[in-house]
């Protein structure tokens, strides 16, 4: 089962789209097909983030994947400071030892969102319920 939460990320203007999964090759192969492209993804690994120019949508989305089994805050935090990262640089955002706060505070921010999509993972996966967050990306 896997499961996609999508958040805008005001100040940016940018898409994150969180997935859920029992497994992270499950995952993968969501993102694979809601983006229509191809992704190499390691057996060993727990989670990734990347971004997606997407030409059809003329955006750029941030995917984080997840798997439920293996997660922890660790993995939280890891993932959280990948796209922090690559959405202050996209943006020219200069990060450094004199220029922390906006990694800091957008790496907040993102885990948030994170530890809100697991949250409503489990509860969909207790419940037995549809979640909104799978409709068609756009």
């Amino acid at each position: 089962m896997v499961k996609r939460y999508g958040y805008k990320i005001p100040i940016f203007d940018r898409a994150l789209n969180v997935y859920i999964g029992t497994s992270i090759q499950e995952a993968a192969a969501r993102i694979e097909k809601d983006y229509e492209i191809s992704m190499e993804v390691h057996a060993t690994t727990d989670g990734f983030s990347t971004y997606i120019t997407n030409e059809k949508l003329k955006s750029i989305h941030y995917v984080i994947a997840l798997e439920t089994s293996t997660v922890t805050s660790r993995h939280i935090a890891h993932e959280a400071l990948h796209s922090a990262f690559d959405m202050l640089d996209y943006i020219d955002v200069k990060v450094d030892v004199d220029n922390q706060e906006a990694l800091a505070y957008l790496m907040d921010y993102i885990i948030g969102l994170i530890e809100e999509s697991l949250k409503k993972f489990k509860n969909t996966k207790r419940n037995g319920s549809k979640s909104k967050s799978n409709k068609k990306l756009g």
